[in-house]
């Protein structure tokens, strides 16, 4: 059998405000995660690393968007960085 590939400019289009509005989406999320931290379950570097994954991950973005997270050393703070 034959396989004829097809290119669409429209697709392509559409595709690209997707990701771009999963990414806006995803920065949001990040937000509001970052206000969150230090505080309640926040206070772990591995409870906020399954948090950034699995918000990652419900938005489609993982392979996107790196994220690292820097624990200060006078407060022990973390804040989340995106890359």
């Amino acid at each position: 059998y034959r396989l004829i590939w097809i290119r669409s400019s429209r697709k392509a289009e559409l595709d690209k405000a997707a990701r771009e509005y999963s990414i806006e989406k995803a920065f949001i999320d990040l937000r509001d995660l970052s206000a969150k931290l230090n505080r309640g379950k926040f206070k772990r570097k591995n409870m906020i690393r399954k948090a950034v994954n699995s918000l990652l991950q419900s938005h489609n973005v993982k392979e996107l968007l790196f994220c690292t997270l820097n624990c200060l050393k006078k407060g022990g703070f973390i804040q989340i960085k995106v890359t």
